[in-house]
């Protein structure tokens, strides 16, 4: 299923709604497998109101992105394996790779190690994300194995925007990207899924659903 959104606003509330409406149950969570979003603007991004992750929390979730700290419940964080697990920064790479060769396809940051995740209990979610420059734009594609998306969704996205924020600003500085702006970023995941523990969230977030946006997801089915 293929969602359009304005903003990561937009992209919350539209894939909240398609999973809960369109999903079927599986085990404790409400599931829509294959969910492809495209958020076409990520300057000034801004949660919907409903998210429950806010102010402190999500600042923290934000800074750990970039962070080599492994964190106290898991075996492993996003920032952890983005620049210090696999023994090189992946940003760092991905801004050479791409200041090497600007139209290259090999900017990608990978978060799955066989080595320790195959026998984890907790796995990360977020297989890929790569970077890819076209037409002065940036754009970012991010593959997940797993989603939860009314909880994580947001937060990760936020994450993962600063990401992208910093390597335009970096990139900026060559002679080859001046004027380097934001382009879509796009999400794939194998199973989205809201855990039913979480129904009281989302139907905060269906209460500020326009007829316009129902007949949307129901239609893009």
């Amino acid at each position: 299923m293929l969602i359009n959104a304005k903003d990561l606003r937009d992209a919350q509330l539209k894939a909240i709604s398609a999973v809960w409406l369109l999903g079927e149950d599986v085990g404790n969570t409400r599931e829509l497998l294959n969910l492809h979003i495209e958020i076409h603007d990520i300057n000034s991004p801004i949660l919907h109101e409903c998210y429950p992750i806010k102010d402190k929390a999500l600042m923290t979730y934000i800074e750990q992105i970039k962070s080599t700290s492994t964190g106290f419940n898991h075996s492993y964080t996003y920032g952890n394996r983005i620049i210090y697990h696999f023994g090189m920064n992946q940003i760092d790479y991905c801004v050479d790779t791409l200041i090497k060769n600007p139209i290259s396809r090999q900017a990608i940051i990978h978060l799955w190690d066989t080595r320790d995740d195959l026998k984890a209990e907790f796995k990360p979610c977020i297989q890929t994300i790569q970077f890819v420059v076209r037409g002065n734009k940036l754009y970012t594609t991010v593959l997940y194995r797993s989603n939860d998306q009314l909880m994580a969704y947001g937060a990760n996205m936020m994450g993962i925007i600063s990401v992208a924020e910093s390597i335009v600003e970096r990139l900026s500085k060559h002679p080859n990207f001046k004027g380097l702006q934001l382009g879509t970023l796009t999400t794939l995941a194998a199973s989205a899924h809201i855990y039913h523990s979480d129904k009281h969230y989302v139907n905060k977030f269906l209460s500020s659903v326009s007829a316009d946006i129902y007949k949307e997801v129901i239609t893009s089915a």
